[in-house]
């Protein structure tokens, strides 16, 4: 969830500034499970000599803050050319995150007795259930934007933005402010610039009806070569990670306003691609996995 709190000044018709101080509320959960089966040429088992599935709960909690100042000039009076921008602040988050995991299988110790059914998970001397968890902060990297817009006639607006963000420049701190630096690092060589690109153009099909369509393209923010390090002595044991790749976004848009309500529809399409691994090993190769998104909003407001 987002809060923001937001401050707008126009000059003249000519200037426009603008800034908002921005809240995070962080609440994230995620269940996994990795099974293999382990099968053998034996005609007395069909094959099969056990199996086992490893279990993984996640879940991050935390807040965040951030500030976001920006401007929109026309430099020609009698044109309506737009030139703006604006300049993010990173997002200042302090996180909380908490794994457990647990282990069933199923294995056979010889050929004539039936397998061996069970359950582990990590304990502690007294045999009581153990979670792993992790207090640290978190520092997103600046955002940068520029943007122009153009009004053609009374009836076309038309627009485009640039975005650029080094994620390679976000840094990680225990909770007591002390710099993780191997993570840090991790950072810096794992993941790069981000380059963003949106265009969108409005038509007015009738005072009260307007047509919307835009294309966004999201660079990736990680390597090729990028992989998820898990050391043997880590708490968390999900060892599944994705590497994503660029991103396209497309949107159309319907909206009816008059004096007393707006309505608004939007179809937004997200697509991208992602190298999977359910583990990183040298002779693994990566799934490669195509994400197809679709979503269709609705907004209803009414003035007063």
């Amino acid at each position: 969830d987002s809060y923001d709190m937001n401050i707008a000044l126009n000059l003249y018709d000519r200037f426009y500034l603008g800034a908002t101080l921005g809240a995070y509320s962080v609440d994230y959960t995620r269940r996994t499970s990795y099974s293999e089966t382990f099968y053998v040429m034996d005609m007395y088992k069909d094959g099969d000599d056990g199996s086992y599935t490893l279990y993984n709960n996640y879940a991050l909690e935390g807040s965040g803050i951030d500030f976001k100042l920006g401007f929109i000039v026309r430099p020609i009076e009698t044109s309506s050319l737009r030139i703006g921008a604006a300049i993010h602040t990173p997002t200042w988050y302090q996180l909380k995150e908490n794994h457990f995991a647990r282990l069933s299988y199923r294995t056979y110790i010889n050929d004539s007795e039936p397998p061996v059914v069970g359950e582990t998970f990590p304990q502690s001397v007294n045999g009581n259930q153990m979670e792993g968890e992790t207090e640290y902060r978190l520092t997103t990297p600046w955002k940068y934007n520029l943007s122009l817009g153009y009004t053609i006639g009374r009836n076309i607006a038309v627009g485009a933005e640039y975005e650029y963000s080094d994620h390679s420049s976000s840094t990680l701190r225990y909770d007591d402010g002390v710099e993780m630096k191997g993570e840090t690092m991790a950072i810096r060589e794992g993941l790069k610039g981000v380059h963003t690109i949106r265009a969108g153009a409005e038509f007015k099909l009738a005072p009260e009806f307007s047509f919307r369509l835009g294309y966004n393209y999201i660079t990736a923010s990680l390597y090729n070569d990028t992989f998820k390090n898990l050391p043997v002595n880590a708490i968390r044991t999900d060892t599944e990670f994705s590497n994503g790749k660029a991103a396209n976004n497309y949107t159309l848009g319907f909206g009816y306003r008059n004096r007393n309500l707006y309505v608004d529809m939007a179809y937004l399409y997200n697509s991208y691609k992602e190298d999977f691994y359910a583990f990183d090993h040298i002779d693994l190769p990566a799934t490669t996995v195509t994400n197809n998104n679709h979503r269709v909003m609705f907004t209803l407001g009414l003035h007063f």
